[in-house]
């Protein structure tokens, strides 16, 4: 248990400056971990009666820079506990096997058609679609711009935040944005949102936090399940959850009209064969 401990010391080390509020979010820390890694700040503070703004001062006077990086240390050092358990190449494939079919199962409980649904009629309705992302989110971006331009959709992807808001400037009420970001505090992400909806834009938001700062500036918000619960959930891919989300929004357009996108599909690839022919 020794690696566990660096939010329980800053807690100890801070113990006899707290006020009265501030002690019931520490006994609350110390006994509901798994509360605080499995819920938003929102449900947190609501829980323990307390503001978001008091959890956040709470987390900065033992030394973190706000809630979340404290509930991210929680997180790293509870499953860094988990792990040492055991360490056999065996049991890790066992456990992230088995972490995956409970990742499939919590994002299938988790999707709601209405939103789903939500999103693709926006995808058909709008002239152009943007979408937004950074980092591993960048990735995940560009390959959605990809597979919606395969299907005929005018869809690009841009993950250099000076670009980002310079597009975002020029959006208008024919755009839809689509801002990804799981931790939903991607600032440039959100900025450009922000933009792009002054400008008329609809904005549609894939977070693993709906109650972020990037639920300000979204029409809609498409909640993609965290992997931070799951025990070998710091060696999954971030983009897992997305692609899963993406897979079936893909697949309902498609199967919608299959006529129309697997011909639009075999068109493209036979363009793409025709000009390697010619190298």
């Amino acid at each position: 248990m020794k690696n566990i401990n660096k939010v329980i010391l800053k807690i100890e080390e801070n113990h006899n400056k707290f006020t009265k509020s501030e002690n019931k979010i520490m006994d609350f820390i110390l006994q509901n971990s798994k509360y605080i890694l499995e819920h938003s700040i929102g449900d947190i503070s609501s829980k323990i009666g307390v503001s978001d703004a008091t959890l956040s001062r709470f987390a900065i006077k033992i030394g973190f820079k706000g809630f979340n990086e404290l509930r991210f240390i929680l997180d790293q050092e509870s499953k860094r506990v988990n792990i040492e358990k055991n360490c056999s190449s065996d049991s890790i494939l066992d456990r992230l096997v088995n972490d995956y079919k409970v990742f499939l199962d919590q994002n299938t409980e988790l999707i709601k058609n209405e939103d789903i649904s939500f999103l693709i009629d926006c995808l058909k309705n709008f002239s152009r679609i943007k979408i937004y992302g950074v980092g591993s989110s960048g990735y995940f971006s560009k390959e959605m711009g990809f597979r919606l331009s395969k299907l005929g959709f005018d869809s690009k992807a841009i993950t250099e935040t000076h670009e980002m808001k310079i597009d975002a400037n020029f959006c208008n009420e024919n755009d839809l944005i689509i801002g990804v970001s799981l931790s939903g505090l991607a600032n440039d992400v959100i900025e450009s949102m922000k933009i792009g909806k002054s400008r008329g834009a609809k904005t549609i938001a894939l977070t693993n936090y709906p109650d972020s700062k990037i639920g300000k500036f979204s029409d809609k918000i498409i909640k993609i399940i965290s992997k931070n619960t799951l025990e070998m959930g710091h060696f999954i891919s971030p983009q897992i959850g997305l692609i899963f989300v993406l897979d079936y929004i893909i697949s309902k357009i498609i199967l919608e009209n299959p006529d129309k996108y697997f011909e639009m599909g075999f068109n493209t690839m036979h363009s793409i064969f025709k000009q390697d022919d010619l190298k």
